[in-house]
């Protein structure tokens, strides 16, 4: 995936959304300034993108790119009669502008004599320092990325998936320069396991230039990993949203909405795996609410 000049004209404005929230946290050794995404920012589709400035000087620093197309064609060359491939990939990388850069590790892929070791970005463990021990790379780099290929004739098909967030949430270490000082930072950001949606929950960096940050850092204590409540998890399966409680509870109701507010679903759960089905709702972006006697639940859905 290789930003040109049809993605930069692509890249989304990015000014604040609606409902961010900055608070920013001094003390003699640091300040931590910290953005909250509620709800998440989601980048889905083919070259969509996000424009990250972690300092909100209106100077982006990092930007988001998804990608999710899909091919064909045939083959001639290792079997007897033509053999038609379809390939699928969907996924999300990571840029720098100028004189910013991200952390980085070491990746080992394959065992044995095929294995081989790359230079690619890291998922940060919660609580780790994130400062001038890491080591830094300014070049593009794959945040997550799911391939499936398929032999339709042969009846073969396979999955590969990579990058540090496939699937999971995670936390990315970041160095930028502000007026010619360099300050550390971490994104919060996950990909969905098909590779097709790419969620940044929230942000952070430290305004005392040269000073480490906690990964998870906020400045009032270190921020939680799994949007998730305690009592339920969230996926979308094709035309349903699955929704699981990990308890019984007495009452929950979960309510769809359109971005715009518009009530489309709303149904009571009565046991602990309830499905919804989206095939009447029409693509695009919504807002899933759970109610129940043991709290609520928020989560920015794409249905497509």
């Amino acid at each position: 995936m290789k930003e040109n000049s049809t993605l930069e004209s692509k890249l989304k404005k990015y000014a604040a959304l609606a409902g961010t929230v900055t608070a920013a946290v001094g003390s003699v050794s640091a300040q931590v300034n910290y953005t909250d995404l509620n709800p998440d920012v989601l980048v889905t589709g083919n070259l969509d993108s996000y424009l990250l400035d972690l300092n909100g000087d209106l100077t982006p620093d990092f930007s988001f790119v998804t990608l999710d197309t899909a091919f064909g064609g045939t083959n001639t060359s290792y079997f007897p009669i033509p053999v038609t491939y379809n390939v699928n990939y969907a996924g999300a990388q990571m840029n720098n502008f100028p004189g910013n850069q991200w952390a980085g590790e070491n990746v080992i892929t394959g065992t044995g004599t095929s294995a081989s070791s790359s230079f690619g970005l890291a998922n940060i463990p919660q609580g780790s320092s994130i400062g001038p021990g890491n080591s830094w790379d300014s070049s593009s780099t794959l945040v997550g990325l799911n391939i499936n290929v398929s032999i339709p004739l042969l009846g073969y098909s396979t999955n590969i998936q990579s990058g540090p967030m496939i699937g999971t949430t995670g936390f990315i270490g970041l160095k930028f320069s502000v007026g010619g000082n360099t300050h550390y930072g971490w994104a919060r950001v996950e990909v969905t396991p098909n590779g097709e949606i790419l969620s940044i929950k929230d942000y952070a960096y430290d305004g005392t230039p040269n000073t480490p940050i906690v990964a998870g850092e906020t400045g009032s204590g270190p921020v939680g990993v799994n949007d998730n409540q305690d009592f339920v998890n969230v996926q979308t399966m094709g035309k349903f949203i699955r929704i699981e409680l990990t308890q019984n509870l007495d009452f929950a109701q979960a309510t769809v909405t359109s971005i715009s507010g518009q009530e489309v679903v709303s149904r009571e759960l009565n046991s602990t795996i309830s499905d919804i089905n989206t095939s009447e709702i029409a693509s695009g972006i919504y807002i899933l609410n759970i109610n129940s006697n043991n709290g609520s639940y928020t989560k920015k859905l794409y249905v497509k």
